[in-house]
């Protein structure tokens, strides 16, 4: 996962965003550890890597190797304690990310990201989290 690289989509393809960050900035965040809170939000987490049947041949061994990211897309709205507002924001951000990531790869990528599975990640009033995920193939060859 080239985390630089997807954050730099993100930041010029859904400007609408007030902070854009990884896995550890995300913690920060639900532990209400980061100032200035309020505002959508998104961050890049590795789900993991499935590896498909492998092939080897001539001395050289192939396998492509499925990656999944999860962009968790965060809304905080201190004066909308009910939380409708942050519904409405979040189904513009969800297209705009969607449209951001699928069908784009990282320069020196194998294959191109694909939307997979989304959902709500967490509510409560004043708060929505929902994750996007994404897939996409590389191919891991060693030689010998």
């Amino acid at each position: 996962m080239d985390s630089a690289a997807i954050i730099a989509r993100l930041t010029e393809r859904v400007p609408d965003l007030r902070r854009i960050g990884v896995a550890a900035d995300l913690a920060a965040v639900v532990d209400g550890k980061l100032p200035d809170q309020t505002g959508p939000s998104a961050f890049i987490v590795g789900l993991g890597a499935r590896g498909a049947r492998p092939d080897s041949a001539a001395g050289v061994f192939t396998q492509e190797i499925t990656e999944t990211i999860s962009v968790i897309l965060t809304v905080r709205s201190i004066d909308n304690r009910a939380g409708d507002k942050a519904v409405d924001e979040v189904e513009a951000l969800k297209a705009a990310i969607r449209t951001a990531i699928a069908g784009w790869a990282p320069e020196g990528a194998y294959d191109l990201y694909a939307l997979s599975r989304e959902a709500v990640t967490g509510f409560k009033p004043g708060f929505l989290s929902y994750a996007l995920e994404f897939t996409a193939t590389d191919l891991l060859r060693i030689t010998e």
